[in-house]
């Protein structure tokens, strides 16, 4: 059978065959268009105007590391740190985060510069990363005008002054982070966050340090971002009563960080509505009186960080109903009991579960056995500064995951071995100074870990060198003070020098010679050799020194060129054989606290250039040296000496006037020739605590106006030509008839922090101290034909000495 077809139909075979054929084609033409688009784009990579754009910002920053080397070619969606869209090749990503991170110079800091207004030609721009760097000018005005931004990171990038009100335009916006930006602190516009109610899409602000003490809105403010999940403004001295709010609408909020605010009140009636949060940190906030029981409410809490303030040890009821803690840190809280019975508040935490635990300073006792092993997640533990007694458990090595271990200034005791840390293959940190542990492993043992700090002080690693560091090459601080360690530095020990901050080998018996440079160590800044047996000429120094001790060894020789560095907070040479002058370049120290050279063979006169800009100088010890000529006028301009030492030197002629400008605590210039009277401006001196004259050439009366020095402890006048009465006002010291110690004298004359950041991961830093106090003074009185030296105790001593 045939069907009869007509000529003006086609077939329906032949329409489908032209279909596919068709279609086909329009396949490969779209195909063709497609490759010869992407050839373009592969060939021309970004747009001319973006790559102009990234050019002309590569020029305007200072780049002392060649990050950019990178940024060459036509194609820039290849360079370094930028990132587009696949699609169009417009740039949408801008990370140039500590550019180049693999350098472990402590000095690096990144790109100085500016940062050149041409970047606003990346109009697709959504992710904008320039933190960890030192640009070291005004903001960005220009960023406000990007329209697609997300997300934004300028912490730590250097920028000073005010931030641009005109940033509350980035409506897109979803992450903010303009932390720590300046070391001098920055602020937003008139003190205020009211820019910020523009933000609505954000959900992460972070302004930890922008200065935020007139910022009364600052709660009104973040409660108009109602996506916002994170929020930290830790040291921005936030005002403790805000502007109260009608609407709480922070529901998602999960993290708060406020901590270093100061808030110095109760707990804060205005946290009560921020139940939903996982994360909150409230260090160091002077709060006190109890913690309250509410906080029972925060069930879904799993990090809660309230140390460093002064609230109530007793904690049970507050705080054993969070059931999901993870992390805990109750650090200076007067806690006061066995760390079993602290523990039992937690009960329904299981042990297993704990992350982190900062219990330090907390008068917490007890041992370690039966709890700490089974704490296997533990990363962090800091139990410093208590009452632990016994050994530590070998259950410890289950700890797998710690990174930070501080056992420090507690009453263990024992041996520590290498089965203890054969499992800490993750741990940077590792403080055990202070306590009667021994660490003890084989000469040859291979530590599992590369650590950043170590503080080993006391251990008694002695009497060789301990070979094992040779392996750690990663090491910032490094502590081995007291621990019997003798003979010389071995070679190998300073080819691990350079990316060390702090170095303390104090208190041990090493002897021989220091390289005689040790400039390579570029990263510097705390170098303590004191109480040694290291001989010959002192050292070239690195130019990022800050703290130097080389006190009480056997140095020798004159001052090399250049040795005092201009970042120099504390210099300790004292309880040598330095000889040679003392060299006008110590006048242009601007940062020097204390400046401690005594019991040396140093000669000439003092230098006569000290001036203003010596401001911060506390501290001047010259005693027991060969030093004479006349007392420099210049002396008067140190607008913040408290202590003078330039006992049992040859200098002579009158005190110059121009001390009297001076807050002096202590004036010593007992056995010199100091001749003419004992002035009576000596008087004006009303903080003066110790003043010794004696063994000198003055002569007339004793002026009456030192009865005016009320808290005058130490009178010492002796061996001089003095003549007349004794003056009726001396009946005036009444300081020498209190016991009550001067308030100063517990507080730090001056400390250096030594902060690091992991290389691997800039979200953790450490922190160590080096500190000297005002009971660091040393004095020799002679009682009762003795010549006893007062040193911790000196402020206890009260003494009138007129004898002739």
């Amino acid at each position: 059978m045939q069907f009869y077809i007509p000529s003006h139909k086609k077939p329906f075979g032949t329409l489908s065959m032209r279909a596919k054929a068709t279609s086909m084609q329009l396949f490969v033409i779209l195909l063709v268009v497609w490759l010869i688009k992407a050839q373009i784009l592969e060939t021309y990579g970004c747009l001319g105007v973006e790559r102009e754009a990234l050019l002309a910002f590569k020029s305007g920053v200072i780049d002392p590391r060649n990050c950019l080397s990178s940024w060459e070619g036509s194609d820039c969606c290849r360079w370094k740190g930028v990132r587009c869209n696949n699609e169009t090749r417009r740039v949408e990503k801008l990370k140039l985060r500590f550019p180049c991170p693999a350098s472990l110079d402590a000095n690096y800091i990144g790109f100085g510069g500016e940062v050149n207004p041409s970047l606003l030609s990346l109009s697709h721009l959504k992710h904008l990363d320039l933190s960890m760097n030192n640009f070291s000018t005004g903001f960005p005005n220009f960023i406000a005008s990007y329209k697609k931004l997300r997300y934004l990171d300028l912490s730590y990038a250097g920028f000073t002054g005010a931030i641009p009100p005109e940033f509350g335009n980035l409506s897109t916006l979803r992450y903010l982070d303009l932390s720590n930006i300046d070391a001098k602190l920055s602020t937003t516009s008139h003190g205020k966050l009211s820019w910020i109610k523009g933000l609505h899409s954000l959900r992460y602000l972070d302004l930890t340090s922008v200065l935020l003490q007139n910022a009364n809105d600052w709660l009104q403010g973040v409660s108009m971002l109602s996506s916002l999940q994170v929020l930290r403004l830790g040291l921005c001295s936030l005002p403790s009563n805000p502007d109260p709010i009608s609407n709480f609408n922070l529901t998602s909020l999960t993290i708060l960080d406020l901590q270093d605010n100061l808030f110095n009140s109760t707990w804060p009636g205005w946290l009560r509505n921020f139940t939903s949060l996982t994360d909150l940190n409230l260090l160091n906030n002077n709060l006190f009186g109890p913690i309250p029981v509410e906080l029972n409410n925060f069930t879904r809490i799993t990090s809660l960080l309230l140390g460093s303030n002064n609230f109530d040890g007793q904690v049970a009821d507050s705080i054993n109903n969070l059931c999901r803690l993870a992390t805990l840190d109750l650090s200076g809280i007067n806690i006061d009991r066995d760390i079993v019975e602290f523990l039992s508040i937690f009960s329904c935490v299981p042990l297993n579960n704990w992350r982190a635990l900062d219990l330090k300073k907390t008068n917490i006792r007890g041992n370690l056995s039966g709890w700490l092993e089974q704490m296997t997640s533990l990363i962090y533990l800091d139990v410093s500064n208590n009452f632990f007694n016994g050994s530590i458990p070998e259950g410890i090595q289950k700890l797998s995951n710690l990174y930070f271990l501080d056992l420090s200034e507690n009453l263990f005791r024992g041996v520590v071995h290498e089965t203890h840390l054969m499992n800490f293959t993750k741990l940077e940190v590792l403080r055990l100074s202070g306590t009667s542990l021994d660490l003890k492993v084989d000469d040859n043992w291979v530590p599992p870990f590369q650590a950043n700090e170590l503080v080993l002080s006391s251990c008694r690693l002695g009497p060789r060198f301990p070979r094992w560091l040779r392996l750690q090459t990663e090491i910032f601080v490094l502590d081995l003070s007291n621990n019997d360690i003798t003979g010389a530095i071995p070679n190998w020990f300073w080819d691990l020098t350079s990316p060390i901050v702090f170095l303390d080998l104090s208190n041990n018996q090493i002897s021989g010679m220091l390289l005689s440079s040790l400039e390579n160590m570029t990263s510097l800044r705390a170098l303590n050799f004191a109480s040694n047996f290291l001989e010959g000429f002192l050292p070239f120094l690195p130019h990022s020194l800050e703290w130097l001790d080389f006190s009480s060894n056997m140095f020798s020789g004159s001052f090399p060129q250049s040795f005092f560095k201009p970042n120099m907070l504390t210099i300790h040479l004292s309880n040598n054989s330095i000889s040679g002058n003392i060299p006008s370049s110590i006048c242009n120290l601007q940062n020097l606290y204390i400046l401690d050279m005594s019991n040396n063979k140093i000669f000439g006169e003092l230098p006569n250039c000290w001036n203003s800009g010596s401001k911060q100088l506390m501290d001047i010890n010259l005693s027991n040296n060969n030093l004479s000529g006349l007392l420099p006028d210049s002396l008067g301009l140190l607008s913040s000496l408290l202590f003078l030492h330039l006992n049992n030197n040859s200098l002579y002629g009158e005190l110059p006037s121009a001390l009297q400008n001076c807050p002096l605590l202590l004036l010593d210039l007992g056995q010199n020739k100091l001749s003419r009277e004992i002035p009576v401006w000596l008087g004006k001196l009303t903080n003066l605590t110790i003043l010794r004259l004696m063994s000198n050439m003055f002569a007339g009366n004793i002026p009456a106006e030192l009865g005016q020095l009320e808290n005058l402890q130490i009178l010492d006048l002796s061996w001089n030509n003095l003549a007349g009465n004794i003056p009726q006002s001396f009946g005036n010291f009444h300081a020498m008839a209190s016991t009550k110690l001067p308030g100063y004298i517990n507080e730090p004359l001056v400390t250096l922090y030594v902060d690091f950041i992991r290389p691997t991961s800039f979200e953790t830093s450490f922190t160590s101290d080096v500190s000297q106090s005002y009971t660091d003074q040393r004095l020799y009185i002679a009682t009762k034909g003795s010549n006893l030296q007062f040193s911790k105790n000196l402020f206890f001593e009260k003494s009138i000495d007129l004898s002739a």
